[in-house]
């Protein structure tokens, strides 16, 4: 997006390094984010450019959407794309343990403490489930085609959140890189 009007700021103060480079040549700030204008004219930022998603078949994907159409289903309670030069989309993503409790009790699928669900082939299924209905809901090349289930929530505390609740990407990718590379070992190894 950008923006250009009387009550947009007009540069850095006493840094022309900067304002060169937040502003284009005719004077419109370069916002940092991702929009799309609805059919009323609204417009609707859906992600920010730098968390932008370019596939290595070259498809641009937005990840902030992906991430919160799985966090609509109460299951979720944490989602982060992974594709970046990829050839398909990943995710880590983390589940309620109440909701897997009470899933897993409709299902009669025994256990003693929800933790234990994550390693249970039934538990999994119904957690495939849950991804395949949302991943319906998208275009193919949106699609989370492998995931992980992390066990612990993101937090400030342990530096994978902001002051403001958002999720570091690149420390998230630092922290989980073993788990991420597993998800894309197998085509790896085969194109090698």
């Amino acid at each position: 997006m950008l923006v250009k009007g009387d009550c947009v700021v007009r540069g850095y103060w006493r840094n022309d390094e900067a304002t060169r480079e937040a502003f284009t040549p005719d004077g419109y700030l370069r916002t940092g984010d991702i929009g799309i204008f609805t059919e009323e004219g609204f417009l609707i930022i859906t992600d920010r450019k730098k968390d932008l998603i370019i596939t290595s078949g070259g498809k641009n994907v937005a990840p902030q959407n992906i991430e919160n159409l799985f966090k609509s289903d109460p299951l979720f309670t944490q989602c982060i794309v992974i594709g970046e030069k990829r050839k398909y989309l990943t995710a880590l993503i983390n589940i309620d343990r109440q909701i897997a409790a009470k899933l897993a009790e409709e299902k009669a699928v025994a256990f003693k403490d929800p933790e234990e669900l994550l390693d249970k082939p039934e538990f999994l299924k119904i957690l495939d489930e849950h991804i395949a209905e949302r991943n319906s809901r998208l275009a193919k090349y949106e699609t989370i085609k492998k995931y992980r289930i992390i066990r612990q929530d993101f937090s400030k505390e342990t530096g994978e959140l902001t002051a403001t609740l958002k999720v570091k990407r690149k420390v998230v990718q630092e922290k989980y890189g073993p788990e991420i590379e597993s998800m894309y070992a197998d085509d790896e190894a085969r194109a090698g």
